[in-house]
């Protein structure tokens, strides 16, 4: 068992070291469309009924958990390399504080959702829209910033 272990980490440390040759800005927007990939899987997943296979569902569900975690992390990483880049590492506090408060945008999306509907599967299918649109909203910026195109000119 220990040596199956040993052989998830070793593949994780070559992805890791595959992962030093590519740009903080690719692995960004590689992480921005895998995450809105999961978030339309999400919501397909939230509008099949799954009442005949809920044990199916269940790992499912949690196989996507662990893709988005994975996948957080990466974009995690890439943001923090990105603003050590900048003058005595000032920016970590905000980049900290961007992720926290990306928390009080979750629960805003969930707080709408359940305005709109009191219907669970219809909420579910809301709230990661609204996480679609987001991301993709994010995505969007992440291409005007990198080309420093301003909306306003």
């Amino acid at each position: 068992m220990f040596n199956s272990f040993d052989i998830i980490f070793t593949f994780c440390n070559k992805i890791n070291v595959f992962y030093s040759y590519v740009a903080s800005s690719c692995r960004l927007v590689f992480a921005f469309y895998i995450q809105i990939g999961l978030f339309i899987l999400t919501i397909s997943l939230a509008l099949v009924d799954t009442s005949a296979w809920p044990e199916a569902f269940f790992w499912v569900t949690m196989a996507v958990a662990v893709c988005f975690n994975t996948v957080n992390g990466i974009y995690q990483s890439c943001i923090y390399g990105i603003g050590a880049k900048f003058a005595r590492m000032r920016y970590t506090n905000a980049i900290t504080l961007g992720f926290s408060f990306s928390g009080s945008i979750a629960s805003m999306f969930l707080i709408v959702s359940l305005l709109l509907s009191p219907h669970p599967r219809t909420v579910a299918v809301l709230y990661f829209t609204f996480a679609t649109v987001f991301m993709a909203v994010c995505l969007v910026n992440e291409y005007l910033v990198r080309r420093n195109v301003s909306l306003f000119l």
